[in-house]
Protein backbone atom coordinates (compact mmCIF):
# COMPACT_ATOMS: atom_id res chain seq x y z
CA UNK A 1 0.00 0.00 0.00
CA UNK A 2 1.20 3.65 -0.65
CA UNK A 3 2.15 5.07 3.31
CA UNK A 4 2.36 8.77 4.09
CA UNK A 5 4.85 9.75 7.29
CA UNK A 6 4.55 12.77 8.69
CA UNK A 7 6.95 15.42 10.64
CA UNK A 8 6.83 18.86 12.39
CA UNK A 9 9.39 20.31 10.46
CA UNK A 10 9.54 23.27 12.78
CA UNK A 11 10.22 20.97 15.78
CA UNK A 12 13.71 22.36 17.22
CA UNK A 13 15.67 19.49 17.42
CA UNK A 14 15.58 18.96 13.44
CA UNK A 15 17.29 22.15 12.65
CA UNK A 16 17.45 24.06 9.54
CA UNK A 17 18.14 20.91 7.33
CA UNK A 18 14.71 19.21 8.54
CA UNK A 19 14.61 17.62 5.33
CA UNK A 20 17.63 15.41 5.40
CA UNK A 21 17.52 14.53 9.17
CA UNK A 22 14.33 13.15 8.68
CA UNK A 23 15.58 10.81 6.33
CA UNK A 24 18.42 9.53 7.61
CA UNK A 25 16.35 8.70 10.47
CA UNK A 26 13.92 6.73 8.49
CA UNK A 27 16.72 5.28 6.44
CA UNK A 28 18.98 3.76 9.17
CA UNK A 29 15.80 2.05 10.88
CA UNK A 30 15.41 0.58 7.42
CA UNK A 31 18.50 -0.74 6.33
CA UNK A 32 18.97 -1.70 9.91
CA UNK A 33 15.52 -3.69 10.96
CA UNK A 34 15.07 -7.00 8.64
CA UNK A 35 11.24 -6.79 9.43
CA UNK A 36 10.65 -3.76 7.66
CA UNK A 37 11.11 -4.79 4.03
CA UNK A 38 10.70 -2.15 0.99
CA UNK A 39 11.20 -1.78 -2.51
CA UNK A 40 9.55 1.11 -3.20
CA UNK A 41 9.57 4.86 -4.77
CA UNK A 42 10.05 7.80 -2.14
CA UNK A 43 8.13 10.82 -2.17
CA UNK A 44 9.37 14.20 0.10
CA UNK A 45 8.27 17.20 0.51
CA UNK A 46 5.89 19.55 2.59
CA UNK A 47 2.57 19.07 2.77
CA UNK A 48 0.70 21.60 0.54
CA UNK A 49 -2.71 21.63 1.88
CA UNK A 50 -3.13 25.28 1.89
CA UNK A 51 -3.01 25.28 -1.75
CA UNK A 52 -6.43 23.76 -2.37
CA UNK A 53 -7.65 26.49 -0.12
CA UNK A 54 -6.47 29.66 -1.97
CA UNK A 55 -8.56 31.59 -3.74
CA UNK A 56 -7.81 34.78 -6.15
CA UNK A 57 -9.06 38.46 -5.51
CA UNK A 58 -9.27 40.73 -7.62
CA UNK A 59 -7.34 44.38 -7.00
CA UNK A 60 -6.44 47.34 -9.16
CA UNK A 61 -2.87 46.02 -9.87
CA UNK A 62 -4.07 42.40 -10.20
CA UNK A 63 -4.83 39.23 -8.12
CA UNK A 64 -3.87 38.41 -5.20
CA UNK A 65 -4.18 34.57 -3.52
CA UNK A 66 -5.45 34.59 -0.04
CA UNK A 67 -6.69 31.44 2.04
CA UNK A 68 -10.48 30.41 2.63
CA UNK A 69 -10.45 29.65 6.48
CA UNK A 70 -13.81 27.53 5.80
CA UNK A 71 -12.18 25.85 2.70
CA UNK A 72 -9.21 24.82 4.51
CA UNK A 73 -10.83 23.59 7.53
CA UNK A 74 -13.19 21.36 5.53
CA UNK A 75 -10.06 20.08 3.59
CA UNK A 76 -8.53 19.01 6.61
CA UNK A 77 -11.66 16.90 7.12
CA UNK A 78 -10.86 14.99 3.85
CA UNK A 79 -7.52 14.92 4.05
CA UNK A 80 -7.76 13.03 7.56
CA UNK A 81 -10.54 11.29 7.05
CA UNK A 82 -11.43 10.15 3.07
CA UNK A 83 -14.21 8.81 1.67
CA UNK A 84 -12.07 4.90 0.99
CA UNK A 85 -11.34 3.07 4.04
CA UNK A 86 -7.50 3.46 4.68
CA UNK A 87 -4.99 2.41 7.28
CA UNK A 88 -3.52 5.45 9.71
CA UNK A 89 -1.92 5.49 13.06
CA UNK A 90 -1.99 9.69 13.32
CA UNK A 91 -1.31 11.47 16.54
CA UNK A 92 -3.38 14.25 18.14
CA UNK A 93 -0.81 16.89 16.96
CA UNK A 94 -1.15 16.34 13.44
CA UNK A 95 -4.14 18.47 12.79
CA UNK A 96 -3.00 21.06 14.95
CA UNK A 97 0.12 20.74 13.10
CA UNK A 98 -1.21 21.21 9.74
CA UNK A 99 -2.84 24.37 10.74
CA UNK A 100 -0.22 26.23 12.81
CA UNK A 101 3.13 24.17 11.08
CA UNK A 102 4.88 23.02 8.45
CA UNK A 103 4.16 19.16 7.96
CA UNK A 104 7.37 17.28 6.28
CA UNK A 105 6.37 14.14 4.56
CA UNK A 106 8.07 11.44 3.25
CA UNK A 107 5.62 8.71 1.38
CA UNK A 108 5.92 5.66 -0.20
CA UNK A 109 4.67 4.09 -3.00
CA UNK A 110 4.61 0.95 -2.14
CA UNK A 111 4.93 -0.86 1.68
CA UNK A 112 3.48 -4.07 2.49
CA UNK A 113 1.11 -3.79 5.79
CA UNK A 114 3.86 -5.30 8.43
CA UNK A 115 6.43 -3.16 7.39
CA UNK A 116 4.59 0.03 7.44
CA UNK A 117 3.38 -0.74 10.86
CA UNK A 118 6.46 -1.57 11.91
CA UNK A 119 8.28 1.42 10.76
CA UNK A 120 5.54 3.29 12.25
CA UNK A 121 5.99 1.57 15.90
CA UNK A 122 9.77 2.47 15.01
CA UNK A 123 9.23 6.37 14.74
CA UNK A 124 6.67 6.91 17.53
CA UNK A 125 9.89 7.33 20.07
CA UNK A 126 10.42 10.76 17.96
CA UNK A 127 8.89 13.57 19.42
CA UNK A 128 8.80 15.72 15.97
CA UNK A 129 6.55 12.53 14.73
CA UNK A 130 3.16 13.09 13.86
CA UNK A 131 1.92 9.67 12.55
CA UNK A 132 1.39 7.20 9.06
CA UNK A 133 -1.75 7.17 6.82
CA UNK A 134 -2.17 5.43 3.85
CA UNK A 135 -2.64 7.40 0.79
CA UNK A 136 -6.04 6.86 -1.29
CA UNK A 137 -5.79 7.98 -4.84
CA UNK A 138 -8.99 8.13 -4.90
CA UNK A 139 -9.42 10.96 -2.50
CA UNK A 140 -8.76 14.39 -4.54
CA UNK A 141 -6.93 16.39 -1.59
CA UNK A 142 -4.35 12.51 -0.98
CA UNK A 143 -3.87 12.67 -4.57
CA UNK A 144 -2.75 16.28 -4.76
CA UNK A 145 -0.80 16.71 -1.37
CA UNK A 146 0.63 13.24 -2.00
CA UNK A 147 0.95 12.45 -5.24
CA UNK A 148 0.94 15.92 -7.40
CA UNK A 149 2.66 17.96 -4.72
CA UNK A 150 5.47 15.69 -3.47
CA UNK A 151 8.84 15.24 -5.65
CA UNK A 152 10.27 11.54 -6.14
CA UNK A 153 13.35 11.61 -5.68
CA UNK A 154 14.56 8.28 -4.36
CA UNK A 155 13.94 4.56 -5.03
CA UNK A 156 14.85 2.13 -2.25
CA UNK A 157 15.37 -1.58 -2.06
CA UNK A 158 17.21 -3.58 0.47
CA UNK A 159 20.36 -2.76 0.66
CA UNK A 160 20.30 -0.50 -2.75
CA UNK A 161 18.46 2.65 -3.78
CA UNK A 162 18.85 5.07 -6.26
CA UNK A 163 18.07 8.89 -6.68
CA UNK A 164 15.98 10.14 -9.32
CA UNK A 165 16.93 12.49 -12.04
CA UNK A 166 14.90 13.74 -14.84
CA UNK A 167 16.57 11.50 -18.05
CA UNK A 168 17.49 14.85 -20.10
CA UNK A 169 19.33 17.26 -18.45
CA UNK A 170 22.64 15.67 -16.80
CA UNK A 171 22.73 18.77 -14.06
CA UNK A 172 19.75 17.35 -13.18
CA UNK A 173 21.83 14.03 -11.35
CA UNK A 174 22.33 15.56 -7.37
CA UNK A 175 25.45 13.95 -6.33
CA UNK A 176 25.13 15.68 -2.88
CA UNK A 177 21.85 13.12 -2.97
CA UNK A 178 23.71 10.55 -3.64
CA UNK A 179 26.50 10.66 -1.05
CA UNK A 180 24.20 11.05 1.38
CA UNK A 181 22.19 7.37 1.08
CA UNK A 182 25.65 6.52 0.51
CA UNK A 183 26.59 7.61 3.91
CA UNK A 184 22.95 6.06 5.04
CA UNK A 185 24.33 2.78 4.37
CA UNK A 186 23.12 2.04 1.53
CA UNK A 187 25.08 0.10 -1.30
CA UNK A 188 24.97 0.41 -4.72
CA UNK A 189 23.61 3.58 -4.48
CA UNK A 190 22.92 4.39 -9.03
CA UNK A 191 21.20 7.42 -10.81
CA UNK A 192 17.85 6.19 -12.14
CA UNK A 193 16.11 8.20 -15.02
CA UNK A 194 12.42 9.07 -14.68
CA UNK A 195 12.13 9.67 -18.16
CA UNK A 196 9.33 12.29 -18.01
CA UNK A 197 7.25 10.28 -15.26
CA UNK A 198 5.48 12.75 -12.94
CA UNK A 199 5.98 15.60 -15.41
CA UNK A 200 3.24 17.62 -17.65
CA UNK A 201 4.68 15.51 -20.39
CA UNK A 202 2.88 12.13 -18.31
CA UNK A 203 0.16 10.72 -20.10
CA UNK A 204 -0.44 8.88 -17.04
CA UNK A 205 0.03 11.34 -14.34
CA UNK A 206 -3.42 12.88 -13.49
CA UNK A 207 -6.51 12.09 -10.74
CA UNK A 208 -7.93 10.18 -13.23
CA UNK A 209 -5.69 7.83 -13.83
CA UNK A 210 -5.17 7.64 -10.16
CA UNK A 211 -8.35 7.42 -8.75
CA UNK A 212 -8.37 3.90 -11.56
CA UNK A 213 -5.41 2.57 -10.12
CA UNK A 214 -6.46 2.87 -5.92
CA UNK A 215 -9.72 1.36 -6.90
CA UNK A 216 -8.20 -1.25 -8.35
CA UNK A 217 -6.04 -2.07 -6.00
CA UNK A 218 -8.49 -1.79 -3.27
CA UNK A 219 -11.19 -4.33 -5.61
CA UNK A 220 -8.25 -6.70 -6.02
CA UNK A 221 -7.34 -6.78 -2.79
CA UNK A 222 -11.28 -7.78 -1.86
CA UNK A 223 -10.77 -10.39 -4.53
CA UNK A 224 -8.18 -12.06 -3.19
CA UNK A 225 -9.18 -11.62 0.47
CA UNK A 226 -12.26 -13.65 -0.46
CA UNK A 227 -10.15 -16.42 -2.25
CA UNK A 228 -8.22 -17.31 1.00
CA UNK A 229 -11.80 -17.13 3.18
CA UNK A 230 -13.19 -19.44 0.70
CA UNK A 231 -10.67 -21.82 0.36
CA UNK A 232 -10.31 -21.92 4.40
CA UNK A 233 -14.14 -21.99 5.14
CA UNK A 234 -14.79 -24.51 2.46
CA UNK A 235 -11.55 -26.75 3.01
CA UNK A 236 -11.82 -27.11 6.24
CA UNK A 237 -14.47 -29.22 6.25
CA UNK A 238 -13.01 -31.95 4.98
CA UNK A 239 -9.63 -30.61 5.95
CA UNK A 240 -10.00 -29.24 9.32
CA UNK A 241 -6.09 -29.25 10.31
CA UNK A 242 -5.97 -26.74 7.38
CA UNK A 243 -6.05 -23.40 8.84
CA UNK A 244 -3.57 -24.36 11.49
CA UNK A 245 -1.18 -25.26 8.46
CA UNK A 246 -2.03 -22.43 6.71
CA UNK A 247 -1.31 -19.51 9.50
CA UNK A 248 2.05 -22.04 10.47
CA UNK A 249 3.10 -20.92 6.96
CA UNK A 250 2.60 -17.42 7.19
CA UNK A 251 3.99 -16.85 10.49
CA UNK A 252 7.18 -19.07 9.36
CA UNK A 253 7.29 -16.13 6.76
CA UNK A 254 6.85 -13.61 8.69
CA UNK A 255 9.64 -14.56 11.02
CA UNK A 256 11.79 -15.54 9.09
CA UNK A 257 15.55 -13.88 7.96
CA UNK A 258 17.85 -16.19 6.35
CA UNK A 259 17.50 -18.51 3.51
CA UNK A 260 17.64 -21.88 5.20
CA UNK A 261 14.19 -20.12 7.48
CA UNK A 262 12.39 -19.36 4.32
CA UNK A 263 13.32 -22.83 2.89
CA UNK A 264 12.20 -24.43 5.70
CA UNK A 265 8.35 -21.69 5.17
CA UNK A 266 8.64 -23.89 1.56
CA UNK A 267 8.83 -27.19 3.53
CA UNK A 268 5.09 -25.79 4.89
CA UNK A 269 3.66 -24.72 2.21
CA UNK A 270 4.35 -28.14 0.50
CA UNK A 271 2.84 -29.95 3.82
CA UNK A 272 -0.45 -27.91 3.29
CA UNK A 273 -0.53 -29.30 -0.31
CA UNK A 274 0.25 -33.22 1.17
CA UNK A 275 -2.40 -32.69 4.02
CA UNK A 276 -4.77 -31.66 1.17
CA UNK A 277 -4.52 -34.19 -1.16
CA UNK A 278 -4.06 -36.88 1.97
CA UNK A 279 -7.98 -35.90 2.60
CA UNK A 280 -9.42 -35.21 -0.69
CA UNK A 281 -8.36 -38.60 -2.09
CA UNK A 282 -6.31 -40.86 0.32
CA UNK A 283 -3.22 -43.44 -0.85
CA UNK A 284 -4.72 -46.18 -2.86
CA UNK A 285 -2.36 -49.63 -2.55
CA UNK A 286 -4.07 -50.97 -6.11
CA UNK A 287 -4.45 -48.96 -8.37
CA UNK A 288 -6.56 -50.18 -11.55
CA UNK A 289 -5.24 -47.09 -13.38
CA UNK A 290 -2.00 -46.19 -15.43
CA UNK A 291 -0.95 -44.16 -12.16
CA UNK A 292 0.52 -44.60 -8.99
CA UNK A 293 -1.78 -43.63 -6.27
CA UNK A 294 -0.08 -44.31 -3.50
CA UNK A 295 1.16 -42.63 -0.33
CA UNK A 296 4.22 -40.21 -2.13
CA UNK A 297 1.75 -39.40 -5.41
CA UNK A 298 0.14 -36.27 -3.63
CA UNK A 299 0.10 -34.74 -7.60
CA UNK A 300 -1.67 -38.29 -9.13
CA UNK A 301 -4.21 -38.36 -6.62
CA UNK A 302 -5.43 -34.43 -6.85
CA UNK A 303 -5.47 -35.00 -10.64
CA UNK A 304 -7.49 -38.17 -9.87
CA UNK A 305 -9.46 -36.44 -7.87
CA UNK A 306 -10.15 -33.80 -10.42
CA UNK A 307 -10.81 -35.87 -13.00
CA UNK A 308 -13.77 -37.56 -10.55
CA UNK A 309 -15.32 -34.49 -10.27
CA UNK A 310 -17.50 -32.59 -12.47
CA UNK A 311 -14.47 -30.89 -14.33
CA UNK A 312 -13.98 -31.19 -18.17
CA UNK A 313 -10.00 -32.85 -19.24
CA UNK A 314 -9.52 -29.50 -20.64
CA UNK A 315 -10.31 -27.81 -16.79
CA UNK A 316 -7.99 -31.14 -15.34
CA UNK A 317 -5.26 -30.07 -17.51
CA UNK A 318 -5.07 -26.52 -16.10
CA UNK A 319 -4.68 -27.81 -12.70
CA UNK A 320 -1.95 -29.76 -13.54
CA UNK A 321 -0.26 -26.88 -15.02
CA UNK A 322 -1.04 -25.39 -11.91
CA UNK A 323 0.26 -28.40 -9.59
CA UNK A 324 3.39 -28.31 -12.33
CA UNK A 325 4.38 -24.28 -11.62
CA UNK A 326 4.16 -24.77 -8.11
CA UNK A 327 6.35 -27.75 -7.78
CA UNK A 328 8.79 -26.46 -9.67
CA UNK A 329 9.15 -23.42 -7.87
CA UNK A 330 8.71 -25.33 -4.29
CA UNK A 331 11.87 -27.54 -5.54
CA UNK A 332 13.65 -24.42 -7.04
CA UNK A 333 13.02 -22.70 -3.33
CA UNK A 334 14.05 -25.19 -1.40
CA UNK A 335 17.42 -25.81 -2.86
CA UNK A 336 18.13 -22.01 -3.17
CA UNK A 337 17.75 -22.44 0.78
CA UNK A 338 19.85 -25.29 1.49
CA UNK A 339 23.00 -23.12 -0.30
CA UNK A 340 22.21 -20.13 1.66
CA UNK A 341 21.25 -17.93 -0.94
CA UNK A 342 20.73 -14.15 0.35
CA UNK A 343 16.72 -13.95 2.31
CA UNK A 344 16.06 -10.98 0.71
CA UNK A 345 16.62 -12.71 -2.83
CA UNK A 346 14.47 -15.46 -1.72
CA UNK A 347 11.95 -13.36 0.25
CA UNK A 348 9.76 -12.49 -3.06
CA UNK A 349 10.16 -15.76 -4.18
CA UNK A 350 8.70 -17.37 -1.14
CA UNK A 351 6.12 -14.61 -0.64
CA UNK A 352 4.39 -15.59 -4.55
CA UNK A 353 4.65 -19.49 -3.56
CA UNK A 354 3.00 -18.64 -0.29
CA UNK A 355 0.25 -16.93 -2.49
CA UNK A 356 0.74 -19.63 -5.08
CA UNK A 357 -0.36 -22.05 -2.67
CA UNK A 358 -3.62 -20.51 -1.67
CA UNK A 359 -4.38 -20.08 -5.32
CA UNK A 360 -3.94 -23.31 -6.10
CA UNK A 361 -6.35 -24.50 -3.18
CA UNK A 362 -8.36 -22.23 -5.08
CA UNK A 363 -8.23 -24.43 -7.99
CA UNK A 364 -9.07 -27.47 -6.21
CA UNK A 365 -11.97 -26.21 -4.43
CA UNK A 366 -13.12 -25.61 -7.64
CA UNK A 367 -13.96 -28.94 -8.66
CA UNK A 368 -16.38 -29.11 -5.91
CA UNK A 369 -19.73 -28.30 -6.96
CA UNK A 370 -21.32 -29.72 -3.55
CA UNK A 371 -20.19 -28.85 -0.29
CA UNK A 372 -17.49 -31.15 1.50
CA UNK A 373 -18.20 -33.63 3.71
CA UNK A 374 -17.81 -32.68 7.29
CA UNK A 375 -14.97 -35.06 8.74
CA UNK A 376 -14.29 -33.53 12.16
CA UNK A 377 -11.22 -34.03 14.34
CA UNK A 378 -12.83 -35.08 17.75
CA UNK A 379 -10.17 -34.52 20.88
CA UNK A 380 -10.96 -38.48 21.98
CA UNK A 381 -9.14 -37.00 25.73
CA UNK A 382 -11.57 -34.47 26.18
CA UNK A 383 -14.41 -36.41 25.05
CA UNK A 384 -13.10 -39.18 27.38
CA UNK A 385 -12.75 -36.68 30.27
CA UNK A 386 -16.83 -35.61 29.75
CA UNK A 387 -17.91 -39.13 29.95
CA UNK A 388 -16.60 -39.84 33.06
CA UNK A 389 -17.48 -36.28 34.30
CA UNK A 390 -21.11 -37.17 33.72
CA UNK A 391 -20.57 -40.78 35.01
CA UNK A 392 -19.77 -39.07 38.06
CA UNK A 393 -22.90 -37.04 38.06
CA UNK A 394 -24.93 -39.82 37.46
CA UNK A 395 -23.60 -42.03 40.08
CA UNK A 396 -23.62 -39.03 42.73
Amino acid sequence: MKVAYHFDSRHHALGTAYGFNIQAVIFWELLRQPSIRVNSKVFVGDLLLHNLASDKESTETGYIKTISAEKYLALLEEWLMPTGPVWFRVHPELKEAAISSVIYVMCFEALDYESARELHARLERLDWYLGAMEVDDSSQVHWYVYSAALMPVYRVWHPGASVFWDGISEDSKDEGRRQFLEGCGFTPVIFESLNGRYTIFDSYYDYEHATRIALWKRRTGNLLGFIADDVVSRLSDVAPELGDKLYAALKAFDKAETGEELAQMVTSCRRVFEYVADRLFPPVSDSSTDHNLGSNKHKNRLLAYAARQRASDKETALVSVSIEVWASQINKLCELGNKGVHAEVLRSEARRCLLRTVLLLDDIVAFQARPFEVKGHVDSEATRELLLRWLRDETA
